[in-house]
């Protein structure tokens, strides 16, 4: 996902040295409040919750069987979403790869 932002990627460098003052994170706060949805916290987060168990529902697959979350996978990363339909979709391939829990 292409999600990144130079005032933000600023703000992270500095945050990895030293810790931000109290207008930084504010401005940090108003940035992401005023974001399009798909790049708003709760939502990435998902995202990249849905990334993950995807991504180790393909590596439980065999090869020839992982189509289909590939490409899901792809319009996940490429949308920053997917729809309910390919969420069920998704889940009913879960559903039988131990270990792997359902999308919310």
């Amino acid at each position: 996902m292409q999600t990144s932002y130079s005032v933000l990627r600023t703000y992270y460098i500095k945050s990895k040295a030293e810790s931000l003052d109290d207008a930084e994170l504010r401005h940090i706060n108003n940035i992401e409040a005023k974001a399009p949805e798909k790049f708003r916290l709760a939502n990435l987060q998902k995202c990249y919750n849905y990334l993950f168990w995807i991504d180790v529902g393909i590596e439980r697959l065999p090869a020839e069987k992982t189509e289909f979350l590939s490409n899901i996978r792809q319009a996940l990363v490429s949308n920053s979403e997917i729809t309910q339909g390919q969420k069920i979709a998704v889940n009913k391939w879960l559903k039988n790869i131990p270990g792997v829990p359902q999308l919310k």
